[in-house]
């Protein structure tokens, strides 16, 4: 809070000079114009304005220096139309305008830099909310969404298909023998191949769609307005990329199995669709692990069913629920 609050006072030399000339104009005005009317005309509260303007633009010097610009100003004036004023009255009107213009002014200041300040507050205020809640809602070792998030936006993007009839997809991915990873290469390896699988997942779906990690090795994507078929060839090169980052790591036996449930119109319950994704995750373990499962469970006026493919043997099944 300190450093943005410390900021604030740094000058800035080319706008100090710019209203310093503005505030000296206006005074030399002032004083020309109060010398010429005479004392029937009082333009004590006049001189307030560039007092005020300079306490409004600068800090506490350049402001006594304006007040004290602006008592010589008005005391000179006055001595133009009263060549031989009493010294004491002379003295007590300079002093009581010095005590007007310098308290008037510096309270300008002091409320200026208050002002400054709350704002810089409110500043680092909505910095330190707005990191808060990127914390909230991502996870700290990849930097992907969490399962609390995740499950938001599920939810949020399941109600807008329902209302604007969009498909939605959920991929359930799971890593295959990452347990023995970690056992062989320790926590270190294993979280950088975490880390990897991130970046894949990042670079294969769209900016729309929103990948998470769910928690240890398992991860998840939510896809929005997309067909089966494009789903289906991006899970399969995901799986293919997961073995090679397997295979760079002195060739760990490293894959994944996805599990992928396409709605035409999906659930309300968020927690529902994620079921079903992990379900047909669940299915492609069964079949040997390394392949994509993708099951249609509320495909209207058709039984649940589910398409399976091998990853990059161009192979297909179908599998019943």
């Amino acid at each position: 809070m300190t450093g943005v609050v410390g900021k604030m006072h740094t000058p800035r030399p080319s706008h100090s000079v710019g209203w310093t000339c503005v505030a000296l104009v206006m005074l030399l005005i002032l004083a020309w114009v109060d010398s010429r009317t005479g004392p029937d005309f009082r333009f004590s509260l006049l001189y307030l304005l560039p007092v005020v303007l300079t306490a409004v633009t600068q800090g506490r010097s350049a402001t006594v220096g304006a007040a004290i610009t602006a008592t010589v100003g008005s005391l000179a004036a006055e001595m133009v139309w009263q060549p031989h004023p009493d010294v004491a009255v002379w003295v007590w009107n300079g002093l009581t305008h010095l005590v007007i213009f310098l308290a008037l002014g510096l309270m300008t200041v002091h409320a200026r830099r208050h002002r400054e300040q709350l704002a810089a507050m409110n500043v680092e205020l909505n910095e330190l909310l707005h990191r808060e809640g990127l914390l909230a809602r991502t996870d700290p070792l990849t930097g992907l969404s969490n399962l609390r998030y995740f499950l938001e936006r599920v939810g949020f993007e399941a109600e807008r298909a329902r209302r604007y009839q969009h498909a939605l997809a959920v991929a359930y991915v799971d890593l295959d023998n990452f347990k023995q990873l970690n056992d062989t290469r320790g926590h270190a390896a294993g979280d950088e191949m975490l880390r990897k699988v991130a970046d894949a997942l990042r670079s294969h779906v769209r900016a729309v769609d929103i990948p998470a990690r769910l928690g240890g090795d398992e991860f998840a994507v939510l896809f929005t307005e997309a067909e089966p078929v494009t789903l289906e060839a991006v899970a399969n090169r995901l799986v293919t990329e997961i073995e090679a980052l397997g295979r760079s790591m002195g060739g760990a036996d490293l894959g994944a199995s996805i599990g992928m449930a396409f709605f035409r119109r999906p659930p309300a319950d968020p927690a529902e669709l994620l079921r079903h994704a992990d379900e047909a995750m669940y299915q492609a373990k069964a079949l040997g692990k390394g392949r994509v499962v993708v099951t249609h469970p509320l495909l209207p006026g058709e039984a649940p069913h589910a398409v399976e493919r091998r990853a990059g043997s161009g192979q297909e099944g179908h599998l019943s629920k």
